[in-house]
């Protein structure tokens, strides 16, 4: 999903900065995005593609109606929250890289992504809230030094406030 993907059209020109500098603007962008999170929204692009020429779909730029009706797929064929989520990003970033018109921010889209986050997705499951008990025993077991002493610190006012992990 590099520069090296664009299409002639929408590529930038490099004409007007020095070789050297343009190179390094390539590098900069190349590094951008992990080699694992290229690959997967490559893999991503390449479904949609497939979704989109199954269906008579332009893919890029691709309509919101599109985006919805491949969205709605993937979750009918069973597939998760995060997969889906992260297929749309997949979109979304290749249409960035082409300057195209970004569909993924339509309304319906956006409903669409959220209505399968609700339907799809699994509830957060929440740990058990530590009892006075526990909180003791863990308060007893931190060291006596003053990394130990912040950490109880810490610890008795975040159960004393009831303040979650986040």
């Amino acid at each position: 999903m590099g520069p090296e993907t664009l299409p002639a059209e929408s590529a930038p020109n490099w004409q007007t900065l020095p070789a050297e500098a343009a190179a390094l603007v390539r590098a900069y962008q190349t590094a951008s995005k992990a080699d694992s999170t290229v690959r997967a929204y490559r893999s991503d692009v390449q479904v949609f593609q497939a979704w989109c020429a199954r269906f008579g779909f332009r893919s890029l730029p691709a309509s919101p109606e599109a985006v919805t009706g491949f969205l709605a797929a993937e979750a009918e064929a069973g597939r998760s929250s995060s997969t889906i989520g992260r297929r749309l990003a997949a979109i979304r970033h290749g249409h960035k890289l082409a300057k195209a018109a970004d569909p993924t921010y339509d309304e319906d889209v956006r409903a669409t992504k959220n209505g399968i986050r609700r339907r799809v997705g699994t509830a957060p499951t929440h740990k058990a809230t530590p009892t006075v008990d526990v909180l003791q025993i863990v308060l007893a077991r931190t060291q006596d030094h003053l990394t130990g002493k912040r950490e109880r610190d810490l610890l008795a006012l975040g159960y004393a406030g009831a303040f979650s992990r986040a």
